[in-house]
């Protein structure tokens, strides 16, 4: 017959000819319903399409697509997409396209591949009385067949949907490389295909899909997704962006045209019966999800069982080491699991290797199921192994951050890096478990976490977590009667209030902590609370009271022998005389400190007292030495693996070197810590990074940068009104001063002094006033400007702060050099002399010398001429 192909000798030697046909239609035909509403897949298309182009063919071998996923994700949808578009284009798919549901996750529909075959090979032309019934003949005719339908210029694409097992689908492929086939499952099968992995919506094109669902039933005019957009959102969200729950939800949202989306939103918002919500008619998420589960307790009992406990777990992933516990098994063994649920995708690696996470929805599922099951899967005790677990291993992390002669670190963990990654990744595992734990019947393991948990928190600056472990536990501890764990409680609350820079209502926490731990006879926490008490209340400017807590603190670290603390607690008493105008003692005790802190190998403690040294050493006029510390003080925190503090100190550096004139590496200094600050989470320092950096950018120059800098940080910041943002402003000032923005220099330099007045913050009240005085001599009164500088002249004076006060004479005796007032500027400009001898500032020394010169050569009756910034320094 014309058109006929022969099949030599395929069966029992006789030739059979297959009759094709001359058009597809029927074959396209035969391909299910699609969704009119498609999207968000533009991406996977397009490469599913890519691999079907006839050019494509044999290029890097046969046209084979596994697309996998989990329940619902819309594999299926995809491929019937694709298909369709394939099957349509001119010569691409002459020989038609065969499509089977194999059902391969419902035992009872669950269809053979042999009866498949049969059913192909009819399609393909051959009679009944020429298909064998042994399925592997069958198997060999079929690719007989496919190959010689290629041979002759009719390409098939065989569509293999919801396959189980790689066994389904073997013996449907094609053994050609010019046929195609696209194969859906939810597991990752071993069939020689390229392997597709298909996620969940992004958010917009779920609420694109809602919206399109319908309207396609509904018509244009059903607006209620433009209408509540933010309900959209929220249902997109409750279904995990999942395209079957957002089908349904759109389909129950037609049924009834008047229920507002935020009927239905808020009807999904309760998780234990979110699932019963996601159902109509003969669509339900949860019936999907019965499928894959029951498929698994049929191949893998542990791994189902597995998939039931996870939910235990209290946060949103979980690393294979705590799975192992949880599910009382080896590693190796818990890997090998948690390998074959993702290959189910049931659950799927979260971010980095080593880490596990299930779908929201199928959370819920798993949670139900295990619920149901719990007696069987032994649920507490998985619990109870999986909390002992979190709590010892957190523990032994804690080694690593907060030294103690009579607790050596953990050999759990290498070092601080590798305790501090640990935290990192376990953190909110941590925090949830500590949380939930009372209620589940594990009270202790709260108070463990508190206290494991507190310098960790601080150290990140997880303030907010820090208030949520205090809030569970002090609870906890009052009705168990633990005085110490309470204690512990009120301190981790005090830290989560001072760190933040809020120190006046830490007071009072840190002083009950105290004496909770007085009472429960603990002497390192209370030493420990009597320290932060100190720096709180230096921090709060009562310095008295600071110095009688930190001879406390002293005295309860020599009772209890921890030398390596006592030597740390000085950095406190150091800051506290450094606020005092004592720089002279605070070098003296920093420097008794760090040799204590190296007797006792305190790594972490010789890096603070390095740091705060460099910054005393620099108000000092020791500025070489000081940058020298800080440089020291970084090399120690890099080796430990403490960002924050690193990144506190880059800071620091680049303030000292901003100070020095060195814009360039103090540029590079403050870069450093703002990555430090953005890796770490910790955003206290910012306000006096953007000063600092938008000094050091004007200082190179790039004045536009500088100011845009400045400017972004004091908008971002207008909420806080205070000391930081008095910082911002001063600074503005002075970056709005060199480039000769006087009036509005003057503006930014007065809301700076009101701040700083309220806020107590003399200093900064005196170097906005210096800037003040600089920006009012150009503009005038003059008798404002000198008022400005006079002002300064008094507060440094009061500081004991030489350098700057003898900056503050010199700037006054330009100006009166500058207004015609040569006999009134030598007596300033003699005292900034002065004060250089002791401090030692060559660049005022030098401006000063020049200006003196310059008054006494000049006579009240003649001034000479002098430039205004003549002798100029802010």
């Amino acid at each position: 017959m014309s058109g006929g192909i022969v099949i030599g000798s395929a069966i029992m030697g006789r030739d059979i000819t297959v009759h094709l046909p001359r058009e597809t239609p029927r074959a396209v035909a035969g391909l299910p319903g699609r969704v009119a509403n498609f999207t968000g897949r533009d991406v996977q298309l397009g490469e599913l399409l890519d691999l079907l182009r006839p050019e494509a063919a044999g290029r890097q071998g046969p046209a084979a697509a596994l697309i996998t996923g989990l329940a619902g994700v819309g594999k299926t949808e995809l491929v019937l997409q694709a298909a369709a578009q394939a099957t349509t284009v001119p010569g691409w798919f002459l020989g038609g396209v065969l499509f089977v549901d194999l059902f391969g996750y419902d035992r009872e529909l669950r269809v053979p591949p042999e009866r498949v075959l049969g059913s192909w090979l009819r399609a393909l032309g051959v009679a009944d009385a020429d298909i064998p019934a042994d399925p592997q003949a069958r198997a060999g005719l079929y690719r007989s067949v496919l190959s010689a339908c290629a041979e002759h210029g009719h390409r098939v694409l065989v569509v293999i949907d919801n396959a189980s097992s790689a066994d389904q689908v073997r013996p449907l492929l094609p053994s050609d490389e010019c046929n195609a086939v696209l194969i859906t499952s939810r597991h990752t099968l071993d069939v020689g295909a390229r392997l597709y992995d298909l996620d969940v919506l992004a958010p917009q094109a779920a609420v694109t899909l809602i919206r399109g669902a319908l309207q396609h039933a509904r018509g244009p005019h059903d607006t209620r997704v433009d209408d509540e957009p933010g309900q959209a959102e929220r249902i997109a969200e409750f279904c995990g962006h999942l395209p079957l729950a957002l089908q349904i939800c759109a389909a129950l949202l037609a049924d009834t045209p008047t229920r507002p989306l935020a009927s239905l939103a808020d009807s999904l918002a309760d998780a234990h019966s979110r699932l019963d919500h996601l159902t109509r008619e003969d669509r339900a998420v949860r019936a999907a999800f019965d499928l894959s589960h029951q498929h698994l307790e049929r191949v893998s009992p542990s791994c189902a069982r597995l998939f039931r406990l996870l939910p235990l777990n209290p946060g949103p992933d979980i690393a294979t080491a705590a799975v192992a516990r949880l599910s009382d098994a080896d590693e190796t063994t818990a890997e090998i699991m948690l390998q074959d649920l993702a290959r189910a995708h049931l659950i799927e690696p979260a971010g980095t290797w080593g880490r596990w996470r299930l779908h929201d929805l199928l959370r819920l599922y798993a949670d139900e199921r295990g619920h149901a099951c719990a007696d069987a899967d032994q649920s507490s005790a998985a619990r109870a192994r999986l909390l002992e677990y979190y709590t010892t291993t957190a523990a032994s992390a804690d080694t690593h951050l907060v030294e103690h002669p009579a607790r050596p670190p953990s050999p759990h963990f290498r070092d601080r890096a590798q305790a501090l990654s640990w935290l990192d990744a376990e953190h909110v595992n941590l925090i949830l478990a500590a949380a939930f734990a009372p209620a589940q019947g594990h009270p202790d393991v709260t108070a463990v976490l508190a206290t494991c948990l507190a310098e960790f928190c601080a150290l990140r600056g997880h303030f907010d977590e820090m208030i949520l472990l205090a809030g569970v536990a002090l609870p906890v501890c009052r009705l168990a009667g633990d005085r110490e764990g309470e204690g512990w409680a009120q301190y981790l609350l005090g830290m989560a209030v001072m760190l933040p820079g809020r120190p006046k209502e830490a007071i009072e926490l840190f002083q009950k902590a105290a004496e909770l731990f007085r009472e429960a006879g603990a002497g390192q926490g209370e030493a420990t609370a009597l320290t932060a008490l100190t720096t709180a209340l230096t921090s709060a400017g009562r310095l008295r009271q600071a110095k009688k807590a930190y001879r406390r603190a002293l005295a309860a670290y020599r009772k209890t022998g921890d030398r390596s603390a006592e030597g740390r607690a000085m950095s406190v008493d150091a800051v506290r005389l450094g606020m005092m105008g004592q720089d002279d003692k605070a070098m003296a005790t920093l420097h008794r400190g760090l040799a204590i802190c190296r007797e006792t190998g305190d790594r972490l403690g010789e890096g603070r007292m390095l740091g705060l040294l460099g910054l005393v050493q620099g108000r000092m006029g020791q500025q070489r030495q000081g940058i020298e510390s800080l440089e020291q003080a970084i090399s120690v925190f890099r080796q430990i693996g403490d960002r924050r503090v690193e990144g506190e100190i880059q800071c620091d550096l680049g303030e000292a070197l901003v100070r020095m004139g060195r814009f360039a590496p103090a540029v590079q200094a403050l870069e450093e810590a703002a990555a430090c600050f953005a890796e770490t989470g910790w955003r206290s320092h910012e306000r006096r990074l953007s000063a600092a950096l938008g000094v050091a950018l004007h200082g190179l120059g790039r004045y536009e940068q500088a100011t845009d800098v400045l400017r972004q940080a004091i908008a971002a910041d207008r909420e806080h009104d205070d000391q930081g943002q008095a910082v911002l402003l001063d600074s503005l000032g002075a970056a709005l001063l060199a480039t000769q923005h006087y009036e509005e220099a003057a503006g930014h330099l007065r809301q700076s002094i009101t701040i700083s007045q309220d806020t107590g913050d003399r200093s900064l009240e005196a170097e906005s006033l210096n800037r003040l005085g600089l920006a009012l001599r150009m503009t005038g009164p003059e008798e404002d400007a000198a008022a400005a500088f006079h002002r300064a002249i008094a507060i440094f004076g009061e500081l004991r702060d030489c350098e700057r006060q003898a900056i503050v004479l010199t700037n006054l005796g330009s100006h009166l050099l500058a207004s015609g007032r040569p006999e009134q500027a030598v007596l300033p400009l003699q005292q900034a002399l002065s004060l250089c001898q002791d401090t030692g500032s060559i660049p005022v020394k030098s401006a000063a010398t020049q200006l003196l010169k310059t008054a006494r050569s000049q006579t009240p009756e003649r001034p000479g001429e002098v430039d205004p910034g003549v002798g100029s320094i802010s």
